[in-house]
């Protein structure tokens, strides 16, 4: 998506390790925050031990850590300390292996409300349907209320809802759950909850077939 100087660069951190990583998950959120330095996306991967947010990328660490224990092992490791993850133990906490896209490109509308957001996907339902199916995530996490948002971009899809939070749209995952910069729970029970999202059985057995049919 062509990008200028007033919009935010989002998409794919790093295309080597995102070609070589498995499963591909792509974070949709609602908009960059002009102030927070996080403008640049595309291209740079993230330093998780800097930023104005402590929650906002540990969470989102985290959670692809239970992601990819669900897809490569059919179970969701244990919550780790963010130490004790690859990131921490092998590349400095930096997270180079997702793509990340908002629905809102415009900088300086950083507290959209949610049915903005909704407005904002149909509106540019074609750009943000040619970029994320460019990108072809494995799964796509969104939060709950951006759900809705993701609906409006494609508007006449099929989605199936696999199990609760889980959905499956032109053979990729969906899951919803909160933004990572929510403030009332902690990381650890923010780690068990969406551990016993990925756990449930509905999921886990697609899971189980699709690793069968591509052994």
């Amino acid at each position: 998506m062509a990008i200028d100087e007033e919009k935010v660069d989002d998409g794919i951190l790093n295309r080597k390790k995102w070609d070589e990583t498995f499963p591909k998950i792509l974070f949709l959120f609602k908009e960059a925050t002009k102030s927070s330095g996080w403008t640049k996306i595309a291209g740079v991967p993230i330093d998780t031990t800097k930023g104005d947010n402590w929650r906002f990328w540990p969470n989102v660490l985290l959670w692809k850590h239970a992601m990819y224990g669900a897809f490569n092992e059919q179970r969701v490791p244990p919550y780790p300390l963010l130490e004790d993850t690859k990131e921490h133990r092998t590349n400095k906490g930096i997270l180079n292996e997702i793509a990340y896209v908002n629905f809102n490109k415009k900088l300086g509308e950083s507290r959209s409300d949610n049915g903005s957001i909704a407005r904002i996907a149909s509106e540019n339902r074609n750009d943000l349907s040619t970029q994320i199916d460019s990108i072809r995530p494995t799964v796509v996490y969104c939060c709950r209320t951006n759900f809705n948002a993701y609906q409006a971009i494609y508007p006449d899809a099929k989605i199936e809802k696999l199990a609760q939070d889980i959905y499956v749209h032109n053979q990729r995952f969906i899951i919803t759950f909160y933004h990572p910069s929510y403030w009332a729970i902690g990381r650890e029970c923010f780690y068990q909850m969406l551990s016993d999202i990925l756990s449930q059985p509905a999921f886990i057995s697609r899971l189980k077939i699709r690793a069968t049919s591509a052994a």
